[in-house]
């Protein structure tokens, strides 16, 4: 832990061969890793010299954090430095991060806060060069009358800011991540937070000190996006749902309407049986006009066979309705708007499918008018002995 003046220190003292022999290595070193501007010059077993610390990238010093805040300008850019020691925690970059130098932990999660922001600008890094800290923009829309805003930040890291907590940055790493790059999801969300970041600082004046204000309100930040972004999913949720309901319309009731169309030809031997109780009327044959009411009641069973699938489908049809307007009034708030979609849904349903009932249940009942006629007209016209007995039993013939 040396003293460190304008970037040199120096050594006066016993020289052992360790340190004899770090010496010579240093004196093969580059100039880029620094070198000795004095000495080193040695008295018996004394040494004397004064090392020129390296002030690029294969090697910087500072004496603490303050130091490596005030000269480091790439902290301000969002790139944490590398190849670096400070005496006064005895710390060298290679080393991890541990809690003992928690304000540096506190300063690599700014670099990555500013790299983030970084990406997240509407333009980028306008300032992105060496000697300047980014400067990023976002924008605050327009509402209630008063205008866009364009909030400008300067990302100058102050010593002061390394006091407080590390910020999350889950979120926005998340939503950074290459994977969700140009989904259109994710670019609402992007939206989002940069809309978040330009509320927490557009009451700030000057651009150089909304970064510090971004960094006090940074958990207000945080709660305002997943607050926008929960309003944003029960938007799209009502949407697909009203979608729902429009498909449930076209799908279930439409259903219920092919379910007669489709059969209607199947119901058109019915005039047909109408015509065999006229042949029948006017017959002079019993072997004739039974068969012709064979034929009728064979018509009758047909239409009484489809009516019965119809009733099948029509009732698999109820189920997957019930069954899929319960999924969606779960989804819905009782009361709004949806909810009275859904009511008037199964208002239709139900409307349509008594009217399917009822056709279904006419064109069954009116397939067995004819044949029942036919056979009430054979046994009229040729009675049978029993019911000539019965007759004159009750004096009728």
């Amino acid at each position: 832990m040396p003293l460190i003046s304008e970037g040199r220190f120096s050594f006066e003292g016993p020289a052992d061969e360790l340190l004899k022999s770090a010496v010579q290595r240093c004196q093969e070193l580059g100039a880029g890793f620094g070198h000795f501007a004095d000495g080193p010059d040695y008295d018996g077993d004394e040494l004397e010299f004064t090392w020129a610390l390296a002030v690029n990238e294969s090697g910087r010093f500072y004496g603490s954090v303050d130091d490596l805040v005030v000269r480091c300008e790439s902290i301000h850019r969002g790139q944490f430095p590398e190849n670096f020691y400070i005496a006064a925690l005895d710390f060298f970059s290679g080393e991890e991060l541990r809690e003992e130098v928690r304000e540096l932990l506190v300063l690599k999660k700014l670099c990555e806060l500013i790299r983030l922001l970084s990406e997240l600008s509407v333009s980028g890094d306008l300032a992105a060069e060496a000697g300047r800290p980014s400067h990023l923009v976002f924008v605050k829309p327009a509402s209630s009358g008063s205008p866009p805003v364009t909030v400008e930040i300067t990302t100058r890291i102050q010593a002061k800011m390394l006091e407080g907590d590390c910020p999350d940055l889950g979120v926005l790493s998340d939503l950074l991540t290459e994977s969700g790059k140009g989904k259109v999801r994710t670019e609402e969300y992007k939206a989002i937070f940069r809309l978040a970041v330009a509320g927490a600082c557009a009451d700030e004046p000057t651009a150089e000190a909304r970064f510090g204000v971004l960094l006090d309100h940074w958990g207000g930040v945080l709660r305002r996006f997943r607050y926008d972004v929960e309003c944003l999913v029960d938007r799209i949720s009502f949407e697909g749902l009203r979608r729902e309901i429009v498909e449930a319309e076209l799908n279930f009731v439409g259903r219920m309407n092919t379910a007669v169309v489709d059969n209607a030809t199947k119901f058109l031997g019915i005039p047909i049986s109408l015509v065999a109780v006229a042949a029948v009327v006017g017959g002079s044959s019993i072997g004739n006009d039974l068969l012709v009411c064979a034929g009728a009641v064979i018509v009758a069973l047909v239409v009484s066979g489809v009516a019965r699938a119809v009733r099948l489908q029509m009732a698999t049809t109820t189920t997957a309705f019930e069954a899929a307007l319960a999924g969606m009034r779960a989804r819905a708030s009782a009361g709004g708007g949806v909810s009275e979609s859904l009511d008037d849904l199964e208002g239709t349903f139900r409307q349509r499918r008594t009217f399917a009932s009822r056709v279904i249940g006419t064109f069954n009942t009116l397939a067995w008018v004819p044949p029942l006629l036919g056979v009430a007209v054979v046994i009229w016209k040729f009675p049978p002995l029993w019911l000539t007995q019965l007759l004159a039993d009750i004096g009728w013939a």
